[in-house]
């Protein structure tokens, strides 16, 4: 059942904490659910915190428009060419 404990075992091993913890036990589930969820809690907020970080990440080069970089590309170069045949400067 448990990993080879049989139903006597989990019997005896529950008679033990209710000796062992007697009418403290009550206590000891409340202080274990707590901390479940405050475990929880954390690990939403850095679930939440995470996906926050993601969501405001750049968008990568798959939704990246090549077309208007290279349009930009060509008018800067062809400003280049037109400063420098003002200034006097030729390509060869």
């Amino acid at each position: 059942m448990f990993g080879g404990l049989g139903p006597m075992e989990i019997i005896i091993i529950l008679v033990v904490a209710l000796i062992v913890f007697g009418r403290r036990l009550p206590e000891v589930g409340r202080a274990l659910g707590r901390g479940i969820v405050e475990f929880r809690r954390g690990l939403r907020e850095m679930n939440d915190e995470i996906q926050g970080e993601i969501d405001h990440r750049p968008s990568s080069r798959r939704g990246y428009d090549f077309e208007s970089e290279s349009s930009s590309r060509s008018e800067s170069s062809q400003g280049v060419e037109e400063r420098g045949e003002k200034e006097g400067i030729r390509n060869s």
